[in-house]
């Protein structure tokens, strides 16, 4: 109790208001995943229950009902204490280049930069979907968002998460694997680092009946029976239309890290941008957080 988390009492709220998990999902602009880790964690805390869960009715217990009219207290006080706040926000100013991979601007960051420019409405915002490195020092982006385990030298880094994958497939291909047959497997950028990990999972003598040059191509291909992926859990596992063969977890991860120029670290619009971000990313990913350390080259 000591250490609850009380960012999590706005998903309490947002499912007692719209009655399920999927709906206060919708109304946060966050996924279903999200809603009930951080529901699930405050249940943790608090040592209770707080939903009878139905498929569609999510209704408070009696120990929920008990605290709603005090979390709904405390979210009035907390957005008063935003509105003050962003009156002292509301001169930080600039523009901000972005740059990420184009899953992970469709699939996270759009959402948390909506909120972002919420807060901070007079930061212009430039994003720049591509997976190539664009230059920190030279300023082709100020932030980037990057899944490696070494980051560029004079940078910044803030570790968000891990980002664990899995070998997924559609309805039918699982099917087929569950049954001992041998799938073909569809060739995604990352696969030149998974070749012993292929092997050892026996998908050594598969077919490759697909080459994608993107994550969100394979995606795609993965959903229509083309064959096995490794595709990022945190997404691929929100998918209904792809079931999970086996995890890698064990064999492969990677480390997204949010990235920036060492010597911009205390401008007001970069600092606001890096803590939110590192708010916000809590409940996306899993893995340790580590703000503030110095990238270096390995």
């Amino acid at each position: 109790m000591q250490n609850m988390d009380w960012d999590n009492l706005r998903f309490f709220l947002a499912i007692a208001k719209t009655g399920s998990a999927t709906g206060a999902a919708s109304a946060l602009g966050v996924n279903y995943t999200t809603v009930t880790r951080r529901l699930a964690a405050l249940e943790d805390d608090l040592e209770v229950p707080l939903f009878d869960r139905e498929e569609r009715q999510w209704t408070l217990t009696a120990a929920g009902a008990n605290i709603l009219a005090a979390v709904q207290s405390i979210s009035e006080y907390a957005g008063d204490v935003r509105r003050r706040a962003l009156k002292e926000t509301a001169s930080i100013g600039g523009r901000l280049r972005v740059t990420a991979v184009s899953m992970l601007v469709e699939r996270t960051l759009l959402p948390e930069l909506k909120a972002f420019q919420d807060l901070y409405p007079a930061i212009e915002l430039e994003l720049i979907a591509t997976g190539d490195p664009l230059s920190l020092a030279s300023r082709e982006a100020d932030f980037a968002f990057r899944l490696t385990e070494t980051p560029p030298p004079r940078s910044i880094g803030s570790r968000l998460g891990v980002v664990n994958y899995g070998i997924y497939g559609s309805k039918q291909v699982y099917q087929a694997y569950q049954s001992g047959e041998q799938v073909p497997i569809i060739s995604l950028p990352l696969d030149h680092e998974l070749s012993s990990v292929w092997g050892a999972a026996g998908f050594a003598n598969a077919t490759r009946t697909l080459r994608c040059d993107s994550v969100d191509a394979g995606f795609a291909a993965c959903r229509l029976g083309f064959g096995a992926a490794s595709l990022p859990c945190v997404y691929a596992d929100q998918d209904p239309d792809l079931f999970q063969l086996m995890s890698l977890q064990e064999h492969f991860s990677q480390e997204l890290w949010l990235l920036s120029h060492a010597d911009l670290r205390h401008t007001p619009r970069m600092r606001v941008f890096r803590e939110f971000v590192l708010s916000q990313f809590q409940s996306i990913l899993p893995g340790r957080q580590d703000e503030y350390v110095e990238a270096v080259s390995l």
